[in-house]
């Protein structure tokens, strides 16, 4: 007890020259604010935010644990109002929030990883709601059970008692992939400390942390992607989502994919933003009309099922369907819908604030950790059965196989047998316990060849269990090895397209970009200060390289005629030997990417924009006709058998331009020549083609410009005076321009000055750069000559020139 003082206070003081202190005027809502925040955040932070470990919250975790606990370990289907049930025990809340979950979790619209497979009513894509639960059924999925519980008996997870005390539940489950990043968890229900995750795609996830495993310094650009299909705009904040997870200005925008039926003038809503219903468009769109703002909207029908949106707008004869679309895209119809965005997650019991590769970078050190308790808890075990094994080779064996069948006859019971093999064996008492519950059929010769056998194979065992918990690179292996089974098993395409809206803001860095496009569908983006070649790019021989500001757009066109425009700030900082990622991840690819170049090489919004297809047919297109691309538009209706190759700026009317073949011929004519035209429309043929002959490419004359340089996959080059390769017009026959010899192919040509350099661009070896002065001018029969150095199995791909 603590000693009393003298005098607890003086009875003389005189109380009226006491000092007063300072008061400290502050609001008294702002006050309470801070305290319910506090108090919010104490009862809630576990409740609202994922763990880093399994991406669960507890709810979540409980009814997935209790279907494992249940029958068949929740392989077998039962009834939704069951496992409902059975989750209460671990979970003291409410039934509404485990049913809701539960119906949640089989859902594919809603997650990217559904928990559960359905049967019967679990609601719609559209918005309908689920049957009772005493209706449908429910199971675990294999993928979920691969995810969470494969690996849940030899992983050292803390289990805590119960609400009731009555059984134990896991602190986590030991998630094989970081599923935190897999499904939405939008708005939680905590005060100020809401976790909002968007959905990123389960396969580029676990690139990105292969990734990050083997470089920790790597660079990632994990994009959003939604499991309803929706397109996601790319509004310039992803860095910064991947940076730093929070931010008043980061935001996800997601957006409705729509077709358009031109001829019945009816556009079809295919797929909406998460948390939005076709009910909740359909109210907003009649609340516009009744407006008057709709004045073109004659009808709208339902079509939606289970798994698909499909909600018509049909129009009037006359309208307009972009423009309609446009309008209720930007109205507040949440056909377009921006989510705030907040990366909170629980680490080691504290709530944390983070970007994509910070989450990614823990995970990957609990996983190593994980990795660790597994393969020690296995050793463990190989060496208790390796040990267990020499017992039953030694009492087995020649010299004592009588001696222990005597001790078991001469027993009186099975408490006597293990007491005495114990003293006569000097083993422990669970070896001579085992001992003594062996079978008749264990004294067999066979059963002893078996024990022999057992230690081979559990020699080997114990040494890579050694092996991989000795090495740190060893445990990194075996989680690879982990993460690609994954992407085996359960491969998952990207459902969302990346789309661009108008300009990027000025916060996107400056910076500049090699873009390589392969001709099997690879995008890849190499800041020019770390490199000068591209390398790689995908699997393909054939490759585009084209270097871009970071804040512009590129223009891309496929053989089938269609146009897209992907954001570069989109496009992920890859390192050299990447191959890149795949073109769908922005687009709907319909064929082989033929040609791209850089928005901001077009003159004005209104420039023209040159089409010419295999067959020698082309036409100019006001780039106009595309400002409103949300996946791709067409370019070109192509005729049977008929291709695009090539799209380019075309300058203006007087602008000269050279159409050259894959036999090295061409024509030179002025852009005037070329009809301007419609998108829809077909355009005029440009050149004569011989049996066999088909256009690969056209080239712009340049002012100052007065010489013509080719350049061949085999590192071959010419150069040629403009003049006298004369301007011609589109009847007359094509001219010869160089000879190719066998397996050898014209990347291009390009007018330059003898002031120009060259960039040429090869495969797997670094850029070499050429002055043109420094090539020998030729005329236009000559035959072209090695000027650029190719190593076995390299390839030139594509070249740049630089003006001066």
């Amino acid at each position: 007890m603590a000693k009393k003082r003298k005098s607890e206070y003086n009875r003389e003081k005189d109380v009226t020259k006491i000092e007063q202190r300072p008061f400290e005027t502050r609001n008294i809502a702002e006050i309470g604010k801070e305290w319910l925040q506090l108090g919010g955040a104490n009862i809630n932070i576990a409740r609202i935010a994922p763990n880093i470990i399994d991406g669960l919250r507890p709810v979540w975790r409980r009814a997935l644990f209790s279907m494992h606990e249940g029958a068949n370990q929740g392989l077998k289907f039962r009834k939704v109002q069951v496992i409902g049930s059975n989750t209460m025990l671990y979970h003291p809340h409410g039934d509404s929030s485990v049913f809701n979950v539960i119906y949640t979790m089989g859902q594919p619209w809603s997650m990217n990883i559904p928990f559960i497979d359905s049967q019967g009513n679990f609601g719609s894509a559209s918005g309908d709601e689920p049957a009772a639960p005493r209706y449908p059924d429910a199971k675990m999925s294999r993928e979920a059970n691969w995810i969470f519980f494969s690996n849940f008996k030899d992983s050292n997870v803390p289990m805590r008692p119960t609400y009731n005390g009555e059984s134990k539940e896991p602190d986590y489950l030991p998630a094989r992939i970081p599923m935190v990043l897999c499904n939405p968890q939008f708005s939680g229900i905590g005060i100020g400390v809401t976790s909002n995750i968007p959905p990123f795609n389960p396969t580029e996830v676990v690139d990105a942390t292969i990734k990050l495993i083997k470089n920790p310094k790597a660079k990632i650009l994990l994009l959003p992607d939604s499991p309803t299909g929706c397109n996601i705009v790319d509004n310039g904040c992803f860095q910064d989502l991947n940076d730093y997870g929070y931010g008043e200005e980061i935001k996800v925008m997601m957006q409705a994919t729509y077709t358009i039926d031109y001829i019945k003038n009816i556009v079809t809503i295919t797929s909406l933003p998460l948390q939005v219903t076709v009910e909740q468009i359909v109210a907003s769109i009649i609340g516009m009309r009744k407006n008057g703002d709709l004045k073109d909207l004659i009808d709208i029908t339902d079509e939606s099922k289970e798994l698909k949106v499909k909600l018509n707008f049909v129009l009037k004869s006359d309208a307009n369907p972009d423009e309609f679309i446009d309008q209720i895209l930007k109205k507040k119809t949440n056909l377009r819908k921006s989510f705030g965005v907040e990366l909170r997650v629980i680490d080691d019991l504290k709530p944390r604030v983070w970007g994509t590769k910070r989450i990614l970078l823990e995970w990957i050190e609990y996983y190593r950790e994980c990795t660790r308790a597994i393969y020690n808890k296995k050793l463990m075990d190989a060496v208790t059965q390796y040990h267990m094994n020499e017992i039953y080779l030694f009492v087995f064996s020649k010299d004592n196989l009588s001696r222990t069948i005597k001790i078991a006859k001469s027993s009186k019971n099975r408490e006597e047998m293990a007491a005495r093999f114990k003293e006569t064996y000097k083993i422990t008492s669970i070896q001579a316990d085992t001992l003594a519950k062996l079978s008749v059929q264990m004294l067999s010769k066979e059963s002893y060849e078996g024990f022999k056998e057992a230690k081979v194979t559990l020699n080997k065992l114990i040494d890579k269990y050694e092996e991989i918990l000795s090495s740190d690179a060893a445990v990194d292996k075996v989680i690879i090895a982990d993460l690609k089974e994954y992407k085996e098993k359960f491969p998952h395409p990207r459902r969302s397209a990346i789309i661009k809206l108008g300009k990027d803001p000025a916060t996107i860095p400056n910076t500049m970009h090699l873009i390589g496009i392969s001709r099997d569908g690879y995008i890849k983006k190499i800041s020019l200060e770390e490199r000068k070649s591209i390398g790689y790019v995908g699997k393909s021989s054939q490759v585009m390289v084209t270097m871009v500001n970071n804040r512009d757009n590129l223009l891309i066109f496929d053989s089938t005629g269609r146009l897209s425009r992907v954001g570069v700030s989109s496009i992920p900082d890859m390192d050299y030997n990447e191959i890149g990622v795949e073109l769908t991840r922005y687009f709907t690819l319909g064929g082989t990417p033929v040609s791209v170049f850089n928005e901001s090489s077009l003159k004005d919004d209104d420039g023209d924009v040159m089409v010419i297809t295999e067959c020698g047919i082309g036409k100019r297109i006001r780039m106009s006709e595309f400002a409103k691309i949300k996946d791709y538009k067409t370019a070109i209706q192509l005729n049977e058998g008929d291709s695009l190759v090539t799209a380019s700026p075309s300058g203006d009317d007087e602008q000269q331009l050279i159409i050259y073949t894959n036999f090295g011929d061409g024509i030179r004519l002025k852009v005037a020549d070329i009809r301007r035209q419609s998108k829809t429309a077909k355009g005029s043929s440009l050149i004569k083609l011989r049996h066999g002959e088909s256009v690969t490419g056209v080239s712009f004359l340049e002012g100052g410009c007065n010489k013509i340089l080719y350049v061949t996959s085999n590192g071959r080059m010419k150069l040629t005076q403009e003049k006298f390769f004369p301007l011609m017009n589109r009847k007359d026959e094509p001219l010869s321009l160089i000879g190719l010899e066998a397996n050898e192919c014209l990347v291009g040509l390009s007018f330059v000055s003898s002031k120009d350099s060259v960039r040429v661009y090869r495969k797997k070896s670094e850029p070499i750069d050429l002055a043109i002065k420094d090539i020998p001018i030729t005329t236009r029969a000559a035959k072209a000559i090695k000027l650029v150095k190719i190593p076995r199995g390299d390839i030139v791909t594509g070249f740049s020139v630089m003006r001066k």
